[in-house]
């Protein structure tokens, strides 16, 4: 039995969704912020496509963390 491997851009979605949701962002919200169409931005949120290290950074700004926790995959402490 194969255990699944859990990537760093799977933990980085994660973080982003624990923040967004926390902060109760929607993906449309997600999308506008980058500059993606609404099927870009889903695939991102749901782990199908990485976030870039840009991305990552605008982000950061917009859920007002810190871009090294969030590019670390770090969720939020209330979320812990």
């Amino acid at each position: 039995m194969t255990t699944p491997t859990t990537t760093l851009g799977d933990r980085v979605a994660a973080a982003v969704r624990a923040h967004m949701g926390w902060q109760r962002k929607s993906v449309a919200d997600l999308a506008k912020v980058l500059g993606l169409g609404a099927k870009a931005a889903r695939r991102r949120y749901n782990g199908a496509q990485e976030f870039s290290l840009y991305e990552v950074e605008r982000l950061a700004d917009w859920l007002e963390v810190d871009k090294y926790d969030l590019a670390a995959g770090r969720l939020p402490e209330h979320a812990a």
